[in-house]
């Protein structure tokens, strides 16, 4: 996050906690019970949810030592969490505390910040997604990775493009700007809609990921590591490839996993067997598993029977592995998979 956007998370964290601790205190009188129990509210009903979540979020602004802090938080998720709370009323409280958690789960303070990331994850409804981006961009990863965690809990409950559309571009976003690896595979999880039966969104997590993969690579070539928190991102590739159809955005794949599986391939000739090399056999898999899924999606060239894997597992010399890397994107005068139709790659991936 930049300084500009920390100042201004800083500004709206405390502008919130004045708010809200501003509260009148006849709220505290409000009564909710048996409100649970309904499928339906009026808008009076409705209005007195808000207004308790008003006031037990302002509570807790109000609470400086942490066993104080600790019973409000218990004070709020206490209604979510009582037995015989019907889905509606769920669906209803939890839209309140992420609208009323959005301005300050994203704020400076972890000590604060941290604890309503952990106590979002335990409402997985719709309204909580807003509460869970702005945490997406909190100062502190540990915020972040919690923030992704709870995003990817929505999956079941996040089916309408208008919904889970605009989750998808803030992770995307998100995973742009991260540099911490272990939040980067959060996201990537955040963003893998696989296990959610009948999801028709596969284009859409193919365009998050992407711009991700585009970022992480430039880190790869340039400074830290870390090949491995992008086996997650190849892993939903290879499960949603299949099911994407523009024909650019499936290019876009194939052009980007060819240029990581020939990035693994150099480093692994540049480490060796016993330098380090044998570290890229799980990144090197699920890149090459994920353009499995990319060939045999189209009628072209079906994919190479010698794989880089598989060289490395066999601990073999530079030439099999850069070999076998060819049969992917080809080299000098041999075309390899993804050299033909209908991905068109240049060979050893040279003009590009």
């Amino acid at each position: 996050m930049t300084t500009a956007r920390r100042r201004l998370s800083t500004v709206a964290w405390l502008t919130a906690l004045i708010v809200l601790g501003g509260v009148q205190s006849a709220r505290a009188q409000i009564d909710i019970a048996g409100l649970s129990s309904k499928r339906e509210f009026t808008a009076s009903e409705r209005n007195r949810v808000r207004a308790w979540v008003d006031e037990r979020v302002a509570a807790l602004g109000r609470a400086k030592r942490p066993n104080d802090q600790k019973r409000a938080r218990d004070d709020l998720i206490k209604p979510f969490e009582a037995e015989g709370a019907t889905a509606q009323f769920r669906d209803l409280y939890g839209r309140e505390c992420g609208r009323a958690l959005a301005p300050l789960v994203g704020g400076p303070d972890f000590s604060f910040a941290h604890p309503l990331a952990l106590l979002l994850l335990r409402m997985p409804v719709v309204g909580t997604a807003d509460a869970l981006l702005s945490a997406i961009q909190s100062p502190h990863a540990a915020v972040r990775y919690q923030a992704a965690k709870g995003l990817r809990a929505l999956h079941a409950v996040l089916s309408d493009p208008a919904e889970y559309g605009p989750v998808l571009d803030a992770l995307s976003q998100a995973g742009i700007a991260e540099s911490e690896p272990i939040v980067v595979e959060a996201i990537y999880r955040a963003i893998d809609f696989s296990d959610v039966k009948g999801f028709t969104g596969a284009d859409a997590v193919a365009r998050a990921l992407i711009p991700i993969l585009r970022s992480r690579f430039l880190q790869l070539e340039t400074r830290s590591r870390h090949e491995v928190a992008d086996i997650p991102a190849f892993q939903a590739i290879a499960s949603v490839f299949p099911k994407t159809t523009e024909p650019d955005l499936r290019q876009q794949v194939a052009w980007t996993l060819a240029r990581f599986l020939r990035h693994y391939s150099r480093r692994y000739t540049e480490l060796g067997v016993t330098g380090g090399g044998a570290s890229l056999l799980a990144p090197i898999d699920a890149c090459e598993r994920a353009l499995e899924a990319v060939a045999k999606s189209a009628e072209g060239s079906p994919p190479p029977r010698d794989r880089v894997a598989a060289q490395i597992r066999a601990k073999a010399d530079h030439s099999k592995v850069l070999a076998a890397l060819a049969g992917w994107i080809g080299e000098g005068d041999k075309s390899g998979t993804l050299n033909g139709a209908p991905w068109n790659l240049p060979r050893g991936l040279s003009e590009k």
